[in-house]
């Protein structure tokens, strides 16, 4: 093991995240930005076009821009990855493809029913591509028949008949792609276009440099349209395609795609196969190809991974498009693991990846011997989310196959939007910045670990997205169906029992599956360069193709082992043929699990797959929770453990089918340290305690003699408690953020208290700028602002204020735009100074401020690009509720309680504060003292002990083991709670408090919104204890 290779890790292993460019980009102040991030830990970034982009995009500015990041990337040997969208999804070059050739917009297939009197004019439309009679029993469809001409299409007295016709739409223009549209990504010719804008110009400037520090583009969410009711996705020529394939006419059949009847398993079925051949061949083949010329590494995600139903209508499958990846990806959007809800007006539990979404693109970069999986990561969270919340996100990734974590998002600036853009921003901005190294290494070893060597995989699963296929219906975008629901289920259950397994796609499989035997006899389903199975398990389903049913047949014929569980296949090509199936199962090697007998399928399974990682509870229990990442490199082995649980931690025994020197990895440190474990007749025996969202990385040299570590069991003796009452220090300036206010425009009458946004969103519209809403500045600019004469408008805000003589600031976006007035008095907004953000100017205000009721005017003459948001004040001071939502300026306190400190003076802080304590000790001999925090609420917790060395809390059990720096007498603890932007920038009227889904319509709308404030707890809840432990061997 290269143990300097795990201490630090290159870049390759480092996290590079969204570097949000969302404003009118300078030289320097992206060589800053760059800097900051090579700081805290990034192996480079993503040069990621977002929201409030003013720099023309793919300009020569542009591209200067891009020049003076990579220069300045390559002086500290960053990585400086290409993006290839304005925004997304990716495909459209910020519309620029659409733009000027109408051809190249994306199509859908739409179901449209008409009358006798219109067939006529369907037939001689050239986008139609069929009119049907339609004929029902019972009010549902039965048969069809295609019409060929106006006087067959005649149904008037036919009882229980309709008219259908299926025409090709183009999608309409739409402000998200600059008044453009999207492309068809089913075109080839439109994707020649998108790279020709978009990757040979950037070829063309920096061709010389691709390579080790600009190695590669992002691809974003590429897809094809046509989810909406009575639609599927087309595009033109789709038919002359699919009867190139499949021999018959697509035409023909047409509404077998949307209704039951006629041969619709096998159409449909076929419809979706040729389909997501198409999209390859159209859009990520080429694209792999150019990358592939060039010198370029291809990644990023697909649309709407993380559901067979969702792939089918936004990509046909996703793993097959991985095949054409050098860094495969996904996304894992939300604070959550959950499985996706049915409820699609439900956005506190709209869906998120299941292990589904992982193991899919790791299968395939496990297949093709792919180290680096990428995983765009921690996106729409919210500012909440705490160092805790991400560590669990990224181990449940981690142990699911994934080696390369690209965080969304660091945002260049915060003014207007930009600061709604689906946060978190993990960025300067925030109070936890300058910690978050130790996040960044901590992911960097991960991905160093989970990189090494192979993944130690036997069984391939097949994936069943045929039979969501043939069985399709349409549905609504959050629908998770029946075959959806067993797939999740089956791969719940085998990552429960630890069972390694790869998914295996019958597109990739039908040209690049065999079976090959081992030098001892095994026979072996081999997939792709570096895919080898043992056992092939086939979940339930309806069908599968006729390529796969022979490698079945050939791979148990050679002694390999089948296992059906569940719902066993009857059809072949979505078309019926249970005799076959049924001499398939009647094989020697054939095993068959019923639905719901999760135990006869862990019987079987480690009957046939000899010396598995095994996971159980002290007692023998199941441990559903805890999921086991196994790496091979020749001799030494890598075990990733990780507890997916955020509620329940894990006491547990793990058995490791491997003898040998045995060393734990601390991903946090670098170090390793030696493991208390027992040899037994299966390898290892490690008994040892996870704590909710905790890991281990277990390494083992198997050419070295096993040395058991002598055993110390620490049992605690004593505890003290500390203090309830603390000492404090702020290391931020206090805020009260101010989102009502009254407003004037054009000097009539001043209106009741609104919300700051509720402005925002009437000045915009009045203004005639609501058809700018989505569309980028840089284009609104490059087109001209049609617009009247400024308006006059004014803001009124009111803050009361209960002392006197403290600092304090305000902080205005973009101050230089607006002409302010405190308390009547005239205060200039020309400023260098800022906070938070450098557009967030700083002016000292303390001069004006009085007892009582304040009052702040801005004005300023309205137009296109003045930010209308929420202002703050800031400074040394407390901040205490009055009533209602009113707050008042007022002292500080002399110090804080346990518990929250929203209730004690800072409730819309986004600071830390530093809480100070003394306990008493004794001398501690050969005692340990340990610090325990008994629930915090922060994004991370600091601790030092007498001014020693400070040391970093991220995750429970929030024990940190304090003994180095403790005295005899008294000693002195500084916990320092670090917090986020939350409390200040919300969202603060969200009535689901911290929505699942926290992206701009989180901060505003009618129906989402309440009056009163939602903050977030920071602070310690329940004080600190110290506990001192004694060796077990002298405790009386």
């Amino acid at each position: 093991m290269d143990t300097d290779a795990f201490r630090e890790p290159q870049n390759s292993f480092r996290p590079s995240p969204f570097w949000a460019w969302n404003d009118m980009l300078a030289d320097e102040e992206l060589r800053r930005q760059v800097r900051e991030m090579k700081k805290q830990g990034f192996g480079g970034y993503f040069m990621h076009s977002r929201v409030g982009l003013l720099t023309p995009y793919l300009s020569e500015e542009w591209m200067d821009r891009v020049a003076a990041t990579l220069e300045e990337g390559k002086k500290l040997g960053m990585e400086t990855w290409l993006y290839d969208e304005d925004k997304w999804p990716s495909g459209a070059a910020g519309g620029l493809v659409t733009a000027e050739n109408e051809a190249f917009r994306a199509k859908y297939l739409l179901k449209i029913d008409i009358k006798v009197e219109e067939v006529g004019r369907y037939l001689a439309d050239r986008d139609v591509v069929g009119v049907f009679k339609m004929f029902m029993q019972d009010g549902k469809p039965e048969r069809y028949e295609r019409v060929a001409g106006a006087e067959a299409a005649d149904v008037r007295g036919v009882c229980d008949a309709r008219l259908v016709a299926f025409k090709m739409m183009s999608q309409a223009p739409s402000a998200w792609y600059n008044h453009a549209t999207y492309a068809d990504l089913l075109n080839p010719e439109a994707v020649r276009q998108f790279l020709a804008i978009t990757h040979e110009r950037y070829e063309s400037r920096f061709g010389a440099e691709f390579g080790a520090h600009l190695p590669g583009i992002f691809t974003d969410e590429p897809q094809f349209i046509g989810s909406e009711p009575n639609a599927m996705p087309w595009t033109t020529g789709f038919d002359h395609y699919f009867c190139e394939l499949e021999g018959y006419e697509l035409a023909d059949v047409l509404p077998s795609l949307f209704y039951p009847c006629g041969d619709h398993h096998a159409i449909k079925y076929a419809y979706f196969k040729a389909l997501t051949k198409r999209f390859i061949a159209a859009f990520s083949q080429p694209v792999f190809e150019f990358c592939e010329r060039n010198g370029l590494q291809y990644t990023g995600h697909y649309f709407e991974e993380d559901s067979m139903y969702r792939q089918a209508t936004s990509i046909g499958a996703a793993m097959p498009h991985y095949a054409y990846m050098h860094i495969p990806g996904i996304d894992h959007l939300c604070r959550q693991l959950t499985i996706p809800t049915d409820n699609a007006d439900d956005r506190t539990s709209v869906q998120t990846p299941t292990p589904l979404t992982m193991k899919q693109v790791s299968s395939v970069a496990h297949q093709y011997g792919r180290k680096r999986v990428l995983s765009e990561i921690f996106g729409v969270s919210g500012h909440s989310m705490t160092f805790e919340d991400q560590k669990w996100l990224a181990d449940y990734n981690f142990v699911l196959g994934i080696t390369f974590l690209c965080q969304h998002l660091v945002l260049y600036a915060m003014t207007g939007d930009r600061k709604r853009d689906y946060p978190p921003t993990i960025s300067y901005h925030q109070p936890y910045w300058d910690s978050y190294r130790i996040m960044n290494d901590y992911f960097a070893r991960a991905s160093w670990v989970c990189a090494q060597g192979e993944y130690m995989a036997d069984t391939l699963v097949l994936h069943p997205i045929g039979s969501l296929w043939a069985t399709f219906e349409k549905k609504h975008r959050f629908h998770i169906g029946h075959y959806d629901r067993l797939l999740i289920e089956l791969t719940v259950h085998l990552l429960s029992c630890q069972v390694a397994f790869d998914f295996g796609d019958e597109i990739i499989m039908e040209h690049n599956a065999a079976i090959k035997e081992e030098v001892d006899g095994t026979a072996m389903m081999a997939v792709a360069s570096a895919g080898k199975y043992k056992v092939v398990v086939v979940p339930p389903s309806l069908t599968w193709s006729e390529n796969t049913v022979n490698l079945l047949e050939r791979f148990a014929d050679k002694g390999g082992k089948v296992v059906f569980v569940g719902d066993k296949p009857t059809h072949i090509d979505g078309r019926e043929n249970a005799g076959r199936w049924k001499n398939l199962e009647r094989l020697q090697n054939v095993y068959s699990v019923d639905a719901g007998c999760s135990g006869e399928l862990k019987r079987i399974l480690s009957g046939l797959l000899h010396r598995e990682v095994k996971v159980e509870g002290l007692d023998g229990s199941e441990t559903k929770d805890v999921y086991v990442h196994g790496r091979r490199d020749r001799h030494e082995y890598y075990y990733f453990v990780a507890n997916t649980s955020k509620e329940t931690a894990a006491q547990i025994r793990i058995l490791l089918p491997t003898a040998g020197k045995l060393k734990r990895l601390d991903l946090f440190t670098g170090d390793m340290t030696d493991v208390c474990a027992a040899a037994c007749p299966y390898g290892l025996e490690i008994d040892t305690f996870l704590a909710t969202c905790g890991s281990i990385v277990y390494y083992v040299d198997a050419s070295a003699s096993f040395v058991p570590a002598e055993p110390v069991n620490w049992i605690a003796e004593y505890s003290i408690d500390l203090s309830p009452n603390w000492t404090f220090k702020r290391t931020h300036k206090n805020v009260l953020t101010l989102d009502y206010c009254r407003y004037s425009v054009d000097r009539e009458a001043w209106s009741e208290e609104v919300p700051v946004w509720k402005i925002r969103r009437k000045m915009r519209q009045e203004s005639g700028f609501g058809e700018y809403d989505g569309v980028q500045p840089w284009v609104v600019e490059r087109n001209g602002v049609q617009q009247g004469e400024p308006r006059a408008l004014q803001l009124s805000f009111q803050f009361r204020c209960k002392s006197e003589g403290q600092a304090v600031h305000i902080v205005i976006e973009q101050a230089h735009n607006w002409r302010l007035a405190i308390n009547g008095h005239t205060v200039d907004t020309v400023t260098d100074e800022y906070y938070w953000d450098k557009q967030f100017g700083l002016i000292d205000i303390s001069a004006y401020i009085r007892q009582g009721t304040n009052d702040i005017l801005l004005a300023c003459d309205y137009r296109y690009g003045i930010e209308i948001e929420d202002i703050y004040i800031v400074g040394d001071f407390g901040v205490v509720p009055t009533g209602g939502r009113s707050y008042a300026l007022s002292d500080e306190p002399c110090g804080l309680t346990n518990g929250s400190w929203v209730g004690q003076g800072y409730p819309f802080y986004s600071g830390n504060i530093v809480y100070r304590n003394t306990v008493l000790l004794p001398e501690l001999k050969d005692r340990r003292a340990i610090l325990r925090l008994n629930d915090p609420k922060g994004t991370l917790f600091k601790v030092k002990v007498n001014q020693g060395s400070e040391q970093l809390l991220i995750s429970r059990p929030w024990e940190i083991d304090i003994t180095p720096f403790c005295i005899t007498g008294d000693n002195t603890i500084e916990i320092e709670v670090v917090s986020s932007l939350r409390n200040t920038f919300g969202p603060l009227h969200h009535a689901f408090f911290n929505p699942v889904w926290c992206g701009p319509e989180a901060f505003e709308g009618e129906w989402n919104q309440v009056i009163y404030y939602q903050l977030e707890d920071y602070g310690l809840m329940d004080g600190a204890t110290v506990i001192v432990k004694c060796p077990d061997s002298e405790r009386l």
